[in-house]
């Protein structure tokens, strides 16, 4: 009719265009993609307009990532003929030698400058997708080669940062060995700093700050203090207000580990009042940043430090008035969330809930008017762990419902002959969630926070002599020791 349609993709043959519709609606899902033409690679919004293949390709590329493609390689400029040749070459070889992705794209980049240093080509390559995906077809490993050593800062902080989420990921085999691996890596990323420059880097605020994190994720306290305590007193680098939270955070941890370790051998009052001044400590600067900028993470931090401070309490009258401020600190942070209109906190809920039975239990009202509405909202806040895990896969809501479970058997413990199997089946609510992946950092929160429950207990039991006190320890004793 005259009319004149405007097509926009690819060209791929006489009229016949490659858009992302097309992408969409591809029945295989390939692993890698290569876009080998010019001007396809940078990021815009919007429908991609006649002559603008940067447009085009960044949508082209998005949907191939949104469909699960590993890795994509486009160009965001013109690129010379002889460099992207030489590009793609050294890419393909180095990917089926087996090497990950990121360093395939960065061993095809050095070719062609070096080849080439006359062109911009090699910097023309946008790269999508998992930096450590590897091409598995044929079977082959990856050849050894040295680690290169870093050019910049940053290339340090983007690995520590991934490798951090490595270790939340991290979780089969024995824990030990896992922790040593993952602990074990972070010196070799340290290792690549050029050896001189690694005094300056390491003196960075955001370099510290990093290698602190990484360390906490492993649950080395005493590292991870250590680092953060650096990134604090560092003249240069940003140094986010985060590490002064986590820095207190691992401090009260490390305390906790502490007294993990001495309580069994009768520790003497030095001891023990050494490690309360410290948490105390902690939970000052925790309260000092909370009362100028509140928020739900702060407030649980909080909660925990007053929950290892408890725990380390050996009166009953400060034992309970920290658990008192545990419940009040969780419980504003859980009122905080829902202000703000996020999801529901199941473990602020859990943990002011146990913290609140807690201190019923030393006061002897185990029974008091709170009782039900406590047992009420375990059953409401068991269910809605259940659907935000099933929309939201996370291991904090996973474990709402084991969590809901094991407060329901300390506030209403059921009969003695009950007790048993009740225990075995939380045992297996606990098991079912690590088993899908836990860092050694989540499994250690999961086993301290039964064994802070099991020491309250105990302390409890001794106190009141019942016969039901003493039957909701062994029930506790069998949930420890099933994970």
């Amino acid at each position: 009719d005259g009319s004149i349609r405007l097509m926009s993709g690819m060209v791929i043959g006489k009229e016949v265009f490659l858009t992302p519709g097309d992408v969409e609606q591809m029945r295989w899902v390939p692993e890698l993609v290569f876009i080998n033409c010019c001007h396809l690679g940078q990021t815009l919004p919007g429908t991609p307009r006649p002559g603008r293949f940067n447009e085009l390709a960044a949508n082209l590329a998005i949907e191939f990532v949104n469909m699960g493609v590993k890795a994509v390689v486009a160009a965001g400029w013109a690129v010379d003929d002889s460099a992207a040749s030489a590009f793609a070459s050294v890419f393909y070889t180095e990917m089926l030698a087996g090497q990950p992705f990121g360093c395939a794209v960065r061993t095809a980049r050095e070719a062609a400058l070096t080849r080439f240093p006359g062109v911009n080509t090699w910097g023309a390559y946008q790269c999508y997708g998992d930096p450590g995906y590897r091409l598995r077809g044929d079977g082959s490993a990856a050849v050894a080669q040295a680690p290169r050593p870093y050019f910049v800062p940053s290339e340090l902080l983007a690995d520590l940062d991934n490798h951090r989420a490595t270790i939340r990921m991290k979780s089969a085999g024995n824990d030990e060995d896992v922790r040593a691996e993952m602990q074990a890596r972070i010196g070799e990323l340290l290792d690549r700093i050029p050896a001189n420059l690694r005094e300056a880097w390491l003196a960075r605020a955001d370099v510290a700050a990093a290698v602190g994190t990484a360390w906490g994720e492993t649950g080395a306290w005493a590292n991870a203090v250590e680092w953060l305590e650096r990134a604090l007193l560092a003249d240069e680098g940003d140094c986010p207000v985060r590490v002064v939270e986590q820095c207190a955070n691992f401090q009260v941890r490390l305390a906790g580990e502490e007294w993990t370790r001495l309580r069994d051998s009768a520790p003497d009052e030095p001891p023990r009042a050494g490690l309360v001044q410290r948490i105390e400590s902690a939970i000052m600067e925790l309260d000092l940043i909370c009362t100028r900028a509140p928020t739900s993470e702060r407030l649980s931090l909080l909660g925990s430090a007053c929950k290892r401070l408890a725990w380390v309490y050996s009166d009953e009258q400060p034992r309970r008035e920290a658990l008192l401020n545990m419940s009040n600190y969780y419980q504003a942070a859980g009122e905080m969330a829902a202000q703000a209109g996020k999801p529901p906190l199941p473990y602020s809920f859990t943990n002011a809930g146990m913290a609140r039975v807690l201190a019923a239990r030393i006061e002897d009202d185990s029974n008091g008017a709170w009782r039900p509405g406590l047992l009420e909202r375990c059953t409401e806040m068991a269910e809605i762990s259940r659907q935000m895990n099933e929309t939201d896969p996370h291991i904090w809501n996973a474990l709402g419902v084991a969590d809901c479970e094991l407060l329901r058997l300390v506030a209403a413990p059921p009969t003695r002959e009950a007790m048993p199997g009740v225990a075995a089946r939380i045992a297996g609510l606990y098991r079912d969630v690590l088993g899908r992946g836990a860092s050694p950092r989540e499994r250690a929160s999961v086993l301290e926070n039964l064994d802070f429950v099991i020491a309250m207990s105990d302390t409890i039991a001794k106190a009141r002599r019942s016969a039901g006190e003493k039957t909701l320890r062994e029930a506790l004793g069998i949930i420890r020791s099933g994970l």
